[in-house]
């Protein structure tokens, strides 16, 4: 099994992370010397605290999320990262494709349509983001590291087999709490879910 750790982000620039930095400036000068030591000496505790508030704020404005993917996992493993109490619901893990290889960092957005589609609607929706790739092993991903995203915005993924044929990971809560669902061989996509996609970086845009 492979445990490469690979990125498909274009990062940051020096003068954007510059700019970030200067945002907290204010606050860290404000501290007192040996509060800012204790800070120094547990910068780790300071990080873990810091972080998951940078990416939550980071997806309620842009809805986009970086997603740790290990492409090298089980279907059985992966449905289990999002929620230890739920099993495998029935598919092949040869029906889920693999988009990647190893542990990458990728790069997901949620867009929603804001109604109804038929499954020629959405050939034609999917045909329209050339630069995302409609990944259900990085979504389930996603339901792992974000759990109370898909109680607030329910969203899924969709791919098509080798026969044509639609298949679909969504991700919501209902009265009973966080759900997952399959649905195989085609529905119409209803308006209130959001489209879950990984974004491609330019270097591999097509």
């Amino acid at each position: 099994m492979s445990t490469q750790n690979t990125s498909t982000i274009e990062l940051a620039t020096d003068d954007q992370i510059g700019h970030l930095k200067g945002l907290f400036d204010k606050k860290f000068r404000s501290l007192s010397r040996a509060i800012a030591q204790e800070l120094v000496k547990h910068g780790d505790v300071l990080q873990n605290a810091i972080n998951p508030q940078i990416d939550a704020v980071v997806g309620e404005l842009t809805n986009t999320y970086i997603v740790t993917v290990n492409y090298d996992l089980s279907l059985d493993e992966l449905v289990k990262a999002v929620n230890p109490d739920w099993k495998h619901i029935g598919d092949d893990d040869s029906i889920v494709p693999r988009r990647g290889s190893g542990i990458q960092q990728v790069e997901m957005v949620l867009f929603q349509v804001g109604h109804r589609l038929s499954q020629q609607e959405l050939d034609a929706e999917m045909a329209k983001h050339p630069d995302l790739v409609f990944d259900p092993r990085a979504t389930l991903a996603l339901g792992a590291q974000v759990p109370d995203l898909q109680r607030k915005k329910p969203y899924a993924t969709t791919w098509k087999d080798k026969k044509g044929r639609y298949h679909s990971v969504y991700l919501y809560e209902d009265d009973d709490g966080r759900y997952l669902s399959v649905d195989r061989g085609g529905i119409d996509w209803d308006g209130y879910w959001w489209f879950a996609a990984v974004r491609k970086p330019r270097s591999l845009g097509n």
